[in-house]
């Protein structure tokens, strides 16, 4: 592990967000969030932390071995890192710009030590809005959508456009019901999520395996499965996880035969009760593929007023290395390079 004065890297870091208070972190930070990754990554899990006094300062993120991704590459040794599935990005307490500043530059000559190339980082929504401002290399990747729910639903109802209300009513006159699972039904969540994938033509990206649900399934407390039923029929799904000021829309779809049954509005519109009751802040419906695109509109419809930006940082430590990376990734895929802009592109295909 590594340590310089006051920062030091760790492999498990939740004894550490157990010290923070709990509104300075999200369910994405979690340490046992990250292990659902590793295999899918095929990373391990390491976290960049600054302590002094009760100031902290931590990044947690998923850290891969490009020997193992790419073992024809010529030099050995080198590293990258990426987010974890979701808006992770720096937590913490009692810091200010200044500090994190410092932090991000200590972090700098660590990946440069460490021989890693570069670092992908998806930011925080809310928790780390001010970093698109304060730091270099962050950019503006998508509109998320977030619908506040601690004011009340009678509020939280009146900003919601036309139709969604109206959907509620057509879905509750329909019969639509809602059930809440405390794991997910794996076998019932994939007749359902599958075909919404294969209908949307997703990347192999959100083509998640039984595996990963059966490992979600085992941590504790960070997600609740909304079903609604059409009848004794299951029509749209949503897996919801869970902190205790943010819940998230995290996977979900709604089978095609059935969209016009507003089932998945009314299902919506349940979670967002649920939260309001619990105690949460904000439910984060997250955005379309981009921007202004039709799932983007439809949650949107939600709360039209509050959309922000979804942010990420990229971070080329070794240019060096990273150039070599991208020079290689061209000669593999030939004309099939230009079809891609990814910062991490290296590792694709």
């Amino acid at each position: 592990m590594y340590q310089s004065g006051n920062y030091y890297t760790v492999n498990n870091w939740q004894s550490i967000l157990t010290r923070l208070p709990v509104s300075s972190f999200d369910v994405f930070h979690r340490f046992d969030y990250h292990k659902l990754f590793t295999r899918i990554e095929r990373a391990e899990c390491e976290a960049f932390v600054f302590e002094s006094g009760d100031t902290i300062i931590i990044l947690p993120y998923l850290k891969r071995s490009i020997d193992e991704h790419l073992p024809h590459f010529g030099i050995k040794g080198l590293f990258d890192i990426t987010s974890v599935y979701g808006f992770s990005g720096v937590a913490g307490s009692n810091f200010d710009e200044s500090q994190l500043t410092d932090f991000f530059h200590a972090f700098h000559n660590y990946c440069r030590e460490a021989r890693i190339v570069s670092s992908f980082i998806r930011l925080h929504p809310t928790l780390n809005s001010f970093l698109a401002s304060s730091l270099p290399s962050v950019t503006e990747a998508n509109r998320i959508v977030i619908v506040p729910v601690d004011d009340g639903l009678e509020n939280i109802t009146k900003r919601f456009k036309h139709g969604v209300r109206k959907g509620i009513r057509k879905a509750t006159a329909k019969g639509v019901s809602i059930r809440r699972m405390d794991k997910v039904p794996i076998d019932l969540f994939q007749s359902i999520y599958s075909e919404t994938m294969e209908r949307n033509g997703a990347t192999s990206f959100y083509r998640f395996s039984n595996q990963f649900f059966e490992e979600l399934n085992m941590v504790d407390e960070i997600q609740t499965t909304y079903f609604a039923y059409l009848g004794a029929l299951p029509v749209s799904v949503e897996i919801v996880l869970r902190s205790q000021d943010y819940w998230h829309s995290f996977l979900g779809g709604t089978l095609s035969g059935f969209r016009e049954s507003c089932a998945n509005t009314l299902l919506k519109y349940k979670i967002i009760e649920d939260a309001g009751n619990a105690g949460a802040k904000a439910f984060i419906l997250g955005g379309g593929v981009s921007p202004g695109d039709g799932i983007h509109k439809y949650k949107q419809s939600f709360n039209p007023v509050e959309d922000v930006a979804f942010n990420i940082q990229c971070n080329v430590h070794l240019d060096d290395c990273y150039e070599a990376l991208i020079d290689d990734y061209a000669t593999r895929q030939g004309d099939k390079a230009i079809q891609s802009r990814r910062f991490q592109r290296y590792l694709q295909g």
